[in-house]
């Protein structure tokens, strides 16, 4: 049997009480009277700094909100939320770590190859 992943999605909204209506409203006949029934709303909830999150594992809800990023650009993913509420003083600390450790890892890696290499040239010397 196949399992199933259901994955939940985080989606962010400048405007904090932004709802939106994936579905269109329909007139269905309920006990004999017409009425105009609604898909449910997607409704980003205030996260209290401007902006509103809504999240889902409703793949319909999913390829709406996926689609609105690009038609739109009024709804972002979790990835572009973080880029655009970050302040710029910590991406530059944190670009600065980054290439702090970078260079770290190349001084290892050079210190071993030369290890490596005065090896392997007393190894070639004694033969």
């Amino acid at each position: 049997m196949k399992s199933i992943e259901i994955v939940t999605k985080n989606f962010f909204s400048k405007s904090a009480g932004l709802t939106l209506w994936p579905t269109k409203s329909k007139r269905v006949i309920i006990d004999g009277m017409s009425q105009t029934v609604d898909g449910s709303p997607i409704e980003f909830q205030n996260m209290g700094n401007g902006w509103g999150k809504y999240s889902t594992n409703d793949p319909e809800q999913i390829e709406f909100l996926e689609r609105r990023m690009i038609v739109a650009k009024d709804v972002f993913d979790q990835e572009t939320y973080i880029d655009k509420t970050t302040p710029p003083e910590a991406k530059l600390a944190d670009a600065k770590r980054q290439i702090t450790t970078q260079n770290q890892l190349i001084a290892d890696y050079q210190a071993q190859l030369e290890e490596l290499r005065t090896k392997a040239g007393g190894a070639s010397s004694r033969k």
